[in-house]
C-alpha cells in the first residue's frame, strides 16, 4: 500500500479456487478432493461480491498471494482463472457483473517500479486485461467499480501526489482519466462508487462525491473515518458503510437531500459491504467486536425501512462483501478460521429470504 492509500483492504490473491459446497462454516475435517496440506496452508479469502441474476454471481479474494476468481452458475460454485499481469503483486479489489458475459474487475499489479492500476473483463470465455491510463508517475490502485450499462461505467481508487483521487470512466471503447472534485479533504483518495443512473453517481472515501452527468463535485467530507463501500437503489437512498472505532457503526444515508450518520452498532466495527435492493430492503455486513459478541464474530445487518436488526450468525470470522438481486436472493463473502486450522478460508454465504446459509470452500 502506497501513499495516503484507503483502508479498503490490501488483499493478496491465488488462482487455485476450488468448487464451493453447502457445508457449516466451522465444519473441521478434510473434504473430498482437497488439495496436499503443503498448498492448502495458506490463507485464504473472498473480499467481493456481485450478482446479477440467480444463476450468475462473481466473486473474488485471494488465495495466498495470487488472485482469485470464482463464478456462481446457479449450482455450484467453480473456479475461473485470471490474469496476472504483474511482475510483483497482482490484487483484485472489486467486481462488477452485469450480465454471464460482461463482468468486470478492478485492482492493481506490481511492475517493479511501483503499483499500476488494473482492470480486466470477462466476456464468457476467458479474462482479458483491458488498458487503462495511470495519471501518476506514482503508485495507483483501483478499489471500486460500478456500471451504469455496458457502456458507462465507473472505477475509483487512488494515486500518488497532493490530488490523490483517481476517477476512470469507460464509454464502451476505452478508459479515459475524468477530474476529480476539488475540495474536501486531500491526501485521501477513493474507495467505494455505485451509479444510480447515467447523471447520479456517487463515489466515496474520506469525501463523498457526485456525479452529475457533467462534472464532479464534493458533497460532504465526513469528521470519522471514511465509507469503502456504496450501494443506493434510488436517488433518494444511498447507503455507505466503512470502519469505526467510535461506540457507534459507520454508515452513513442519502436521503435526496443530506448525507447522516446512521446504524448504532459494536465497540468496533469494520462494515465492509453495502447491498441496498430497495428503499426497506438493505444489507450491511462485516464484523463486530464487543461485549456483546464476546469475540470478533461475523456481522449482519438488516434495514427494514424503519430499524435496523442484527442478524447473529454463528459464524467466527469476517465478511467483506455483499450482493443482493432480489429480497430472496443476497450473498455475502469474507473469511474464517475452522476449527483445526490457523490459516484463513473462504467463507461464502446466501440469503434466500428467510435465512442464511454458509459455504465454505473446499480442495
Amino acid at each position: 500500500m502506497t501513499g495516503a492509500r484507503i483502508q479498503a483492504g490490501l488483499f493478496c490473491a491465488s488462482a487455485l479456487v476450488l468448487a464451493a459446497t453447502a457445508l457449516p462454516a466451522d465444519a473441521s475435517g478434510p473434504a473430498a478432493g482437497s488439495v496436499a496440506p503443503s498448498v492448502a496452508h495458506v490463507d485464504q479469502g473472498l473480499t467481493a461480491v456481485s450478482a446479477d441474476s440467480r444463476s450468475d454471481a462473481w466473486a473474488i479474494g485471494y488465495r495466498g498471494d495470487r488472485p482469485v476468481v470464482k463464478h456462481w452458475d446457479g449450482a455450484t460454485w467453480a473456479s475461473v482463472p485470471v490474469q496476472q499481469p504483474g511482475t510483483a503483486a497482482n490484487e483484485l479489489h472489486a467486481v462488477d457483473a452485469l450480465s454471464p458475459t460482461d463482468v468486470w474487475v478492478v485492482g492493481e499489479y506490481g511492475s517493479g517500479s511501483g503499483d499500476l492500476p488494473l482492470v480486466e473483463h470477462w466476456d464468457g470465455t476467458g479474462f482479458t486485461v483491458v488498458p487503462i491510463l495511470n495519471p501518476s508517475s506514482q503508485s495507483a490502485a483501483l478499489w471500486g467499480i460500478s456500471a451504469v450499462s455496458s457502456t458507462n461505467i465507473w472505477a475509483v481508487g487512488d494515486k500518488g501526489g497532493a490530488d490523490p483521487s483517481l476517477i476512470e470512466h469507460w464509454d464502451g471503447t476505452r478508459w479515459r482519466v475524468v477530474a476529480s472534485p476539488t475540495g474536501g479533504t486531500q491526501y485521501v483518495g477513493l474507495a467505494g462508487v455505485t451509479t444510480i443512473s447515467r447523471h447520479d453517481v456517487w463515489a466515496s472515501g474520506a469525501n463523498i462525491d457526485h456525479w452529475n452527468g457533467r462534472r464532479w463535485r464534493v458533497v460532504t467530507t465526513l469528521q470519522d473515518g471514511s465509507l469503502t463501500d456504496l450501494s443506493g437503489d434510488s436517488a433518494t437512498d444511498v447507503w455507505g458503510v466503512g470502519p469505526a472505532t467510535s461506540p457507534d457503526g459507520f454508515a452513513e444515508h442519502w436521503d435526496g437531500n443530506s448525507w447522516s450518520l446512521v446504524l448504532t452498532s459494536c465497540s468496533y466495527s469494520d462494515f465492509g459491504g453495502v447491498a441496498a435492493v430497495a428503499a426497506d430492503d438493505v444489507w450491511v455486513v462485516g464484523e463486530c467486536t464487543g461485549q456483546q459478541f464476546g469475540h470478533q464474530r461475523v456481522a449482519i445487518y438488516h434495514w427494514n425501512g424503519s430499524t435496523w436488526r442484527h442478524l447473529r450468525n454463528p459464524h467466527p470470522g469476517q465478511l467483506s462483501g455483499v450482493s443482493a438481486v432480489s429480497a430472496n436472493n443476497a450473498w455475502a463473502v469474507g473469511s474464517h478460521f475452522t476449527k483445526r486450522s490457523s490459516f484463513r478460508k473462504n467463507l461464502i454465504e446466501h440469503w434466500d429470504g428467510t435465512s442464511w446459509t454458509a459455504y465454505r470452500a473446499t480442495g
